[in-house]
């Protein structure tokens, strides 16, 4: 795909735009691939975008960040924890799927021998 800087794939969205650097009012324009989550393999479509990063709202007793993905005919929403490692808390997509987090846990994985 020729992809540039500005370029991003709607698959890789909630977890790139968990690394922003949020602040109420920030705008970036963006061109976005459709996504390849489909049946049918079919050419990539390219559409201009912006995101949008709004006041913060709050989700579940969590103060959020919320981030909108608009292009034409589809604006996508996303709520991520104002605190790091800024978790998606929620999204609305373009056809109306609703996602939120129901629980959040962390496990130890690293364990020293003994």
């Amino acid at each position: 795909l020729p992809l540039g800087p500005d370029d991003l794939l709607e698959d890789q969205v909630p977890i790139t735009l968990r690394s922003l650097r949020f602040r109420e009012g920030l705008r970036h324009p963006i061109r976005i691939v459709d996504s390849f989550v489909a049946n049918r393999a079919t050419p990539p479509k390219f559409a201009d975008a912006e995101i949008l990063v709004q006041a913060s709202e709050t989700i579940h007793l969590i103060d959020c960040w919320k981030v909108q993905l608009r292009r034409p005919g589809n604006q996508q929403s996303y709520w991520f924890e104002k605190a790091y490692p800024n978790i998606l808390v929620k999204s609305v997509s373009g056809d109306g799927r609703e996602l939120a987090l129901k629980e959040r846990n962390r496990r130890k994985y690293w364990e020293h021998p003994h």
